[in-house]
This record gives C-alpha cells, sequence and structure tokens, in this order.
C-alpha cells in the first residue's frame, strides 16, 4: 500500500496542514502587530517632534510672526526620521515648509493641532521617513519564516511520528485482517494505543476467535456432509451399475445378480452376500444365488427364514450367528452377522436379499432404512429381468404347449448345422414335420378349448418320445416341428418318427372324452435333403404333404423336378390356416345413387393378410378355394363379418347401408344355404332387407334349382342381384322368371363407355331392359367422370368404382363416409332433370 494513500499519511497531512496554518496565522499576526508597534513609535516621535516644535512656534503663531518659526522647522529637519515639516495657519495656508515631500505612500504623514491655550492657530504636518521602519519590519519577517519554517519542520517529523504512532494499531489490524482473509488462523493484535483502537482491537481478538471457532463447527460439518455426500454418491453408484446391468439387449439374470450382489457387498463391506428369488414353477419354489469368487453359484431355496422373511415382510437381523437356521444362506465361513431384507414387487414377495459379515453386532435397522433405496432399485431390476424372461420365452416359445416356436426352432437348427459343420466325424440331423390329422374337426366340435388340451398332451407325448438333446417345437395350429441333432442314419429318424406315430394313434381321455388322432410326419435329412435351415423345413413339409396324399403315417423326403407343385402344396396349405389364424380381412366398397346423390350402401370384398407374404389378392387365392371348397368357408366368414360390421355401424349413428355380399358356386349349392345366411342374419341382427347377395349368371344356368333356392332366399326378406350381368351364358329369358332385385353391369363394358359406342349401346340397352323388367341397375368398375356422365344420363341407378372410392378396412371407410357423401351429392339430378 502506498505511503500516501494510508491512514497514518493522512493524520500526518492533516496534522500538518492544521500545524501549518497555525503556525501562518500566528506568523503573519505577529508581524502584523510587529509593524503596528514599530508604525505606532515612529508616530509617537512626529507627535512628539510635533508637540515640541507646537509649544515653541505658539506665540510666533499667534503674533503671525512666521519668520521666528523658521529656524525651528529646521532644527526638526535634524531628526534622522523626519522628511519633511509643514505648518499652516488657522486658515490652511502654509506660513513655513522645510524639507523634500515625497509620494505618501513611501512616508508617514503625522498632523498635530497647533493650539495655543486652546486657541487653534493651524496645523503642523511632519512627514516620517519609513526606511528604519521597512528595515525593522524585514528583519521581523525574515527571523519569522526563517522561526515557522524551523517548527514547521519540527512539528513534520513529531507528526509523522505521532501519526504513525495512532495509526500502528490500524495497520496491525489490517494487516491481521489480511491473514485472515488469506486463510491464516490464530491471529491475533496487541491491544495498545487509543482507547478506541484498543476496543477495537479486542473486538478484532473476538471476531478471530468466533470466525475460528465457526469455522471448525463448518468443518465438522462439512465433513458430515462430505461424508453423507460420498455415501450418497457411493449409493447413487451402486445404483447406477445395477440398474445399468439390465439396459441392455439381452438380459441375463446371472450376470444381473452378480452386479447386484457385487456391488452391494462392496458398498456394504461386507464378506458375503447371496439373494433368493421365488419362482413357483420349480418344485421347491425357488433359487438361492449366491456370490462367490467373483461368480454366482445357485441352490434350492429350502431355508424356512428366506420363506419367513418373504411372507411377513419383515427385515431378519441377526448378530450372532450360533442360529442353525441361517446356515445354508451363505457359502463363506466364519460370518458372525446377518440381515436378510424381503424383496417386494406389486406388494407381492419375489425373493429376499441376504448380508453377511464376519464381525459381530455389525448390522442395524438404520443399515435397513439406507439400503431401502438399493432394494427398491433391486426390485425393479428384477421385474426386468422377470419381464424380460417372460417376454423372451414368450418370443420362444409357444403360448398354449409352452414349445419351443418356430423361431427358437430356426435357430437351434442353425446351430446343429454350424456345428456338423465344424466336426470333423461326419453325422447326420434330421428334421421332422408332424401334422395332425383332422385336427379342426375336433376344434370345431369340442371347441378351442379342447383344442388346446388336445395340443398340450400331444406335445408332451412328442417330448417323451424324443431324447433330452432333441427338440420339439410346436409352430403352427397343428403342426410340430421335431429336430434330432445327432443320428447316425435315416433309419434312426424313421424310428424316432415310428415311435411318435404309435403313441399319437393311441386314444387318450381329455374332460372326460375319448380322442383318436393321428398324425403325418415328413422327414428331412442334413446334407442330403439342404444345407440350411429352410430347406430342411421345407423338404420336410413337402414329404409330409406328401404323406397326407398318399394316406401313410410318415415319409421320407424325396425329391421332385418341380418346385411349382411344392409351392402349390404350401399355398393351399397356408389358405386352409388362414381361416383358423384370423389372416382374412374384409374391406368395404361404397356404391352411390346417382339419381339421387345418396351413399346407398357398401359391397363386402375379402381380402387375405399372409403373415409373410403381406396382402394376397383374391383373383389368386378363390379358384383354389373353389377348388378345394374352401370357398364355403371363407364365405360363410365374409357373409357373418360384414353383417356384423354394418349392424355395428347403424348402431354406431353411421348412416343406413346395405351391404352386398358374393355368393360363390359352392356356397349357392350347399343344401344348408338357407339355414345358413338364416342364422347370419339373426346372429348378427342385420334387417334382412339390408342384405343383398350376389350370384354369378352361370349359378342359373339350371334355372329348376336355382328358382327354388332364390325364393327361399327371398322369403328371409334379403335382396338378390345377378353379378357381371353379360358375362355368363344364361338366356336373358329367364331373367323375367327369376326373383331377382338387382343387376351388376360389369366392368368391362363400363370401361370403355366413352370411346367405345359398341359398349355404351349394350349398357343402355341393359339399363333400358332392366327398368322395363322393374329391375334396378348398378355399373361396377367406374373410374372417370365422363363415365359417371354418360351412366347418369342412361338412367343408371347406382354405380361402384374407384370414381367414389376404393375398397377400404372399416376404420378407414368410416372416417371417409362424410366425405364419399359430400363428392356423392354433387350428383343428385335436379327436379327438372329427373322429370
Amino acid at each position: 500500500m502506498k505511503w500516501t494513500n494510508s491512514i497514518a499519511f493522512k493524520i500526518w497531512l492533516s496534522t500538518n496542514i492544521i500545524l501549518l496554518a497555525g503556525i501562518a496565522s500566528l506568523s503573519v499576526t505577529y508581524i502584523w502587530k510587529e509593524k503596528a508597534h514599530i508604525e505606532s513609535a515612529l508616530r509617537n516621535e512626529g507627535q512628539t517632534a510635533a508637540n515640541t516644535l507646537n509649544s515653541a512656534i505658539a506665540l510666533s503663531m499667534l503674533e503671525e510672526n512666521y519668520t521666528l518659526i523658521t529656524p525651528l522647522v529646521y532644527s526638526l529637519l535634524d531628526q534622522p526620521n523626519i522628511q519633511y515639516v509643514i505648518v499652516k495657519d488657522k486658515h490652511g495656508t502654509i506660513v513655513n515648509q522645510k524639507g523634500d515631500t515625497l509620494e505618501e505612500d513611501k512616508v508617514l504623514v503625522e498632523k498635530v493641532p497647533l493650539e495655543y491655550f486652546n486657541s487653534n492657530l493651524g496645523e503642523i504636518e511632519i512627514a516620517l521617513k519609513t526606511d528604519e521602519l521597512n528595515k525593522q519590519l524585514f528583519s521581523i519577517i525574515t527571523y519569522t519564516v526563517f522561526i515557522s519554517l524551523l517548527v514547521s519542520v519540527l512539528a513534520m517529523f513529531v507528526s509523522s511520528f505521532i501519526s504513525k504512532r495512532i495509526s500502528s494499531p490500524l495497520v496491525s489490524l489490517m494487516k491481521a485482517s489480511q491473514n485472515l482473509i488469506d486463510g491464516k488462523r490464530k491471529v491475533r493484535v496487541i491491544e495498545e494505543g487509543t482507547n478506541e483502537a484498543k476496543s477495537l482491537s479486542h473486538m478484532f481478538n473476538k471476531m478471530a476467535k468466533r470466525i475460528e471457532a465457526n469455522e471448525a463447527t463448518l468443518q465438522t460439518e462439512i465433513d458430515k456432509a462430505t461424508k453423507s455426500l460420498t455415501e450418497n454418491i457411493n449409493m447413487l453408484e451402486t445404483n447406477r451399475k445395477i440398474a445399468q446391468s439390465v439396459i441392455k439387449k439381452d438380459i441375463l439374470r446371472e450376470e444381473v445378480l452378480l452386479v447386484i450382489l457385487k456391488e452391494i457387498q462392496d458398498f456394504m463391506k461386507i464378506e458375503a452376500t447371496s439373494i433368493s428369488l421365488v419362482d413357483q414353477q420349480l418344485k421347491d419354489g425357488g433359487r438361492l444365488y449366491f456370490l462367490k469368487n467373483s461368480d454366482i453359484q445357485t441352490s434350492s431355496l429350502t431355508n424356512n427364514v428366506l420363506q419367513n422373511v418373504m411372507n411377513s415382510d419383515v427385515p431378519f437381523i441377526q448378530n450372532h450367528m450360533g442360529f442353525s437356521e441361517l446356515k445354508g444362506i451363505f457359502v463363506e465361513p466364519n460370518i458372525r452377522s446377518s440381515l436378510i431384507i424381503p424383496l417386494t414387487s406389486k406388494e407381492k414377495p419375489i425373493g429376499t436379499l441376504n448380508l453377511g459379515s464376519m464381525k459381530e453386532n455389525y448390522f442395524s435397522d438404520s443399515m435397513v432404512q439406507s439400503l431401502s433405496v438399493f432394494t427398491n432399485q433391486i426390485a425393479l431390476s428384477l421385474d426386468l429381468i422377470f419381464a424380460y424372461e417372460s417376454l423372451h420365452h414368450s418370443a420362444y416359445h409357444d403360448y398354449i404347449t409352452q414349445l419351443p416356436n418356430f423361431r427358437f426352432f430356426k435357430e437351434k437348427v442353425g446351430q446343429a448345422i454350424q456345428k456338423k459343420n465344424n466336426e470333423e466325424e461326419s453325422s447326420l440331423l434330421a428334421v421332422l414335420f408332424l401334422d395332425l390329422d383332422r385336427f379342426k374337426k375336433v376344434n370345431d366340435s369340442l371347441g378351442h378349448d379342447f383344442g388346446d388340451l388336445l395340443l398340450k398332451n400331444v406335445g408332451g407325448q412328442i417330448r417323451d418320445c424324443i431324447g433330452p438333446d432333441d427338440i420339439v417345437a410346436k409352430i403352427g395350429g397343428d403342426e410340430f416341428l421335431i429336430l434330432l441333432p445327432a443320428i447316425s442314419e435315416g433309419k434312426d429318424a424313421i424310428q424316432v418318427a415310428e415311435k411318435i406315430v404309435q403313441t399319437i394313434n393311441k386314444p387318450i381321455i381329455i374332460n372326460g372324452y375319448e380322442i383318436l388322432t393321428t398324425a403325418s410326419i415328413g422327414i428331412s435329412l442334413y446334407p442330403t435333403d439342404g444345407e440350411d435351415v429352410e430347406s430342411l423345413i421345407k423338404h420336410a413339409n413337402f414329404a409330409m404333404f406328401r404323406v397326407k396324399e398318399l394316406g401313410n403315417t410318415f415319409s421320407l423326403y424325396s425329391p421332385i423336378v418341380e418346385d411349382l407343385t411344392y409351392e402349390e402344396l404350401v399355398f393351399e396349405n397356408d389358405l386352409r390356416k388362414a381361416i383358423e389364424r384370423n389372416e382374412f380381412m374384409v374391406y368395404y366398397q361404397p356404391k352411390v345413387n346417382v339419381q339421387t346423390g345418396e351413399l346407398t350402401g357398401v359391397e363386402a370384398l375379402i381380402r387375405w393378410n399372409h403373415p409373410e407374404k403381406g396382402l394376397i389378392s383374391p383373383g389368386k387365392f378363390i379358384p383354389i378355394a373353389e377348388e378345394t371348397g374352401l370357398i364355403v368357408p371363407i364365405g360363410e366368414f365374409v357373409l357373418r363379418t360384414a353383417c356384423k360390421q354394418v349392424t355395428e355401424w347403424k348402431n354406431n349413428g353411421l348412416p343406413t347401408l346395405s351391404i352386398s355380399v358374393n355368393l360363390s358356386t359352392r356356397q349357392f349349392l350347399q343344401s344348408n344355404l338357407i339355414n345358413m345366411v338364416a342364422s347370419v342374419l339373426e346372429e348378427t341382427g342385420l334387417e334382412p332387407h339390408l342384405l343383398e347377395l350376389e350370384i354369378t349368371e352361370s349359378m342359373t344356368i339350371d334355372v329348376k334349382q336355382a328358382i327354388p333356392v332364390l325364393n327361399d332366399l327371398k322369403k328371409l326378406g334379403i335382396k338378390i342381384s345377378i353379378d357381371d350381368f353379360g358375362t355368363g351364358y344364361s338366356s336373358l329369358n329367364y331373367l323375367k322368371v327369376l326373383p331377382i332385385d338387382r343387376l351388376k353391369i360389369d366392368r368391362s363394358f363400363v370401361k370403355d363407355i366413352a370411346s367405345n359406342q359398341a359398349n355404351a349401346a349394350i349398357v343402355s340397352t341393359i339399363i333400358t331392359m332392366a327398368q322395363n323388367l322393374n329391375l334396378l341397375v348398378i355399373a361396377e368398375g367406374v373410374e372417370e367422370e365422363d363415365q359417371v356422365v354418360i351412366l347418369q344420363k342412361n338412367n343408371c341407378t347406382e354405380i361402384q368404382g374407384y370414381f367414389f372410392g376404393h375398397p377400404l378396412p372399416p376404420e378407414e371407410l368410416e372416417e371417409k363416409i362424410g366425405e364419399i357423401q359430400v363428392r356423392a351429392i354433387k350428383w343428385a339430378k335436379q327436379p327438372t332433370e329427373i322429370s
């Protein structure tokens, strides 16, 4: 710190300013007084000379004898301090003047009245020289300045000493304060100086002691907080590691438990940890997992204490390990104290966390409280493990039989093939494809629950027929795959297949019913029938199809020339399974009355959503369904689904719509057709007049057979329309005898109606003919506006096609009904147009 900025300097400066001001004042006062004194003495000298002259010349002035006064005046000039003398009469006239006059600022003029016995005779003016006065004054000033400077210098030194002396305690206080600021402690100052300085020093010392005491207290609290924070950080880190152990793609129970037990053991600084977990699928009710040498070991959960802690949900502390029932909870010997904490999830016991220490009285209730953070995280982690294991099990197992599923089977076959490729000795691998015969009849007659029990039973039978290293998987509704990973020759696979068939073919009792079922098995061998998973399964599947065709029970795969045969068989088999797997979907295409501008109904159109191939066109699977007879259950599914959907729409406040459903030839020829339609109407609650069944012209070739069926359908109150009219072979004459309500013009005529005059003429003729027969007309396949214009002008009643809407799933159609209605109303004919 600069001296000029110090408090001592400021005291010194202030003191010296005051002293110098005082010295200067005193000096000036002294000089002024001395000057006045000298000047007064000089004036007194002048007055004395004037009085003396007054006495000498008074009589002469009275007599006005002015010549006598001249010598006397001259005599005054002999005095050294008199410059001139002027004598004036009573009229102010100078009567005598001796000596040289000077400027008034260089002399002192003293004027004395000239009197004689109280008579005013005039005035004596004497000018006194100031030379001597100035000399004396200069000497006095010089002396005074010298003395003042001497005194000032002395005062400066004295004040400097005094100021430093006075400020010394303050400087000490400042240095001590800086030391405190710099972090130094046990800083004290000497209590000296003025009373104020002593008091300030005393207060500083007390403050320093208080700071030290407070810092000591604060440090203690910081140490406690740091310790607590460190423990919390360690706790959080432990929790993080536990939580992180379950945040990975593939969770293994043993790996997560290893992290949990190791982290808890390190955090608690104990020698032993274990964890028990409930598992009702195990005979002993659960497993006990130990941490030993950084590895996980397991044993059966047989300890009653652990079971009691789980059930009571109360921690158990035993600080003296003489308690024999605690043996077996830890693998480490010499455990003296133990703590068992229950683990719960969703208010259900899932296990216990077991801690052991070699120190007696190690565990306390406070530890239980602090460990609650861990137990909660452990419970969450275990929940994730259980959930993952459940999902993993669901992903790799069939939910009905709990057998491995197709995904699991493919992985195991792939691993077995890889193992075979790495083996030096050559051996075979077999894949068996098993399909239960007539399983659908069991499902249809006794119900799906009964069918599930049959599948479980068959799965168990197959498992009993194979070895411990073999795998059986359920892959479809009634299909099983068996992997024999190590056989010497094909005969080994045949023997297993024969054993399975013989076992399954025996009657079994389920819920009091005796069931007789059979199985068909196809066998493929690695590497002769395929070198990859897909080929082996495909060829085993084909061999199974061959078994069903030939009526055998099992067969080895035999290569065929055309793979197309296999593809057709697979497609047909998939089609059979599609109904059971709920793979069919019903789409709906709107129908619009272009005379009134109303949305009048929809047509139900089936779609097949294949799990692997996606949406399959009806044109691809309907012919096969017709050929195989599967069209009958498929048609019934469409009818029931469509009627139910329209009823649901009506109940939900949507516009009342009619529903058109196609009937296949096989359905039309079914003896139970009338009963089936009536049953669907009753089951779905659909009003009969809202249902329209579409038949083709080819179905009416045999009029004698067709008319009774159509009449019976009409009695139900439903509508009948002829689909694809104009492309069939029936005579137009039969239209007047068939009980039909509507003709549907085939899209082939509508397609070129705007450019092909012949098609336009045919359409116009069909519409006119239908009107004459009191039949309504609907044109399908309408995509362009000019087609709508022509059909409307020809008084076609309804239109169906992409122009007003594509076939849509029910939920999408619900969203677009408003949009379709807005578009339809634009085509309503005005009254003038209708007339």
